[in-house]
C-alpha cells in the first residue's frame, strides 16, 4: 500500500489491486487491517495533508473497488465524494464503491467524482 500511495494536493490515496495483493501473498484481513490502519493514522500525520482514500479491490468479485475516505480536522466533506460514487457515511468518514475493469479506471472515476465535489471550484 505504502509502494502504491500517491499525494494530490492536500490529499493522498492508495489504491490496490486484487493481483498486487495476490503477488505479495496478503489475505484479505491483512491487506484491510493494513489500509486501514493506514488511512486512519498515517495518513493524518503527513504534512501538509487534510484527507485522503484507500481503493481496494475485492479478492472474491473482480472489478469491485471498495473506497474508504477519511479527512483531517474537518478538512473537507468526503461524504460528498462518497455520495457522487453511490456510497454515504459521515461528513469525515465515508465510503464508497465502484466497479471498474482496471485500478486506472477506478482511480479515473473516484478522482472525477473528487474534482466535482471539490469545494474549492
Amino acid at each position: 500500500l505504502l509502494r502504491n500511495m500517491v499525494r494530490r494536493d492536500e490529499m493522498v490515496y492508495m489504491a490496490v489491486s486484487a493481483q498486487e495483493v495476490m503477488d505479495a501473498e496478503l489475505t484479505e484481513i491483512d491487506r484491510d487491517e493494513a489500509g486501514q490502519f493506514l488511512i486512519n493514522n498515517v495518513v493524518r500525520d503527513i504534512v501538509g495533508v487534510d484527507w485522503g482514500f484507500l481503493m481496494r479491490e475485492s479478492l472474491k468479485v473482480p472489478g469491485q473497488w471498495r473506497l474508504s475516505f477519511r479527512a483531517n480536522n474537518w478538512t473537507r466533506e468526503v461524504v460528498d465524494i462518497a455520495k457522487a460514487l453511490g456510497g454515504g457515511g459521515h461528513k469525515y468518514a465515508a465510503g464508497a464503491s465502484v466497479v471498474a475493469d482496471t485500478k486506472e479506471e477506478a482511480l479515473q472515476k473516484v478522482l472525477a467524482a473528487v474534482d466535482a465535489t471539490n469545494p474549492q471550484r
